[in-house]
């Protein structure tokens, strides 16, 4: 149980680097409400298959949902929230609210890109974090 909550807040001192210290304030103001925009703009409107491209929209993706596939796991152990429900709401009120911290503080860009594969990041947290409660409290005796 120590090492989780060392490991939560680990976590938690990664995702702010991230999201805060990670940026240049100032250089980033756009704003990108349409899913998966620069996918479509880029590979179907464009047809731009270029592997620089690809790279680049892949790792943003996968980044995202790797960052929040730990979240529900933090709740889970630090704010003792154990309802499927709960972890999925205040993931993603937490990854909007990272968002809209970036808007204000011109560190980053609004992207609702962003929500959608750090929910999708989150779900997948929940459900190995489900599977890893289920199998502690199975009883093999």
């Amino acid at each position: 149980m120590k090492l989780s909550k060392i490991t939560s807040y680990a976590y938690i001192i990664f995702l702010y680097y991230i999201v805060c210290l990670n940026r240049q304030p100032g250089k980033i103001t756009n704003i990108n409400i349409f899913p998966f925009k620069r996918i479509y703009f880029n590979f179907i409107l464009r047809n731009h298959y270029d592997l620089e491209t690809i790279i680049s929209v892949t790792l943003e993706m996968i980044g995202n949902i790797i960052i929040f596939i730990y979240y529900p796991y933090f709740l889970y152990y630090t704010a003792n929230i154990s309802k499927k429900r709960s972890l999925l709401f205040k993931s993603i009120t937490t990854s909007f609210f990272i968002e809209i911290i970036q808007l204000i503080f011109r560190i980053g860009k609004f992207d609702v890109n962003d929500l959608v594969m750090n929910t999708i990041g989150a779900l997948i947290g929940i459900k190995i974090l489900n599977l890893k409660t289920i199998n502690s409290q199975t009883s093999y005796y």
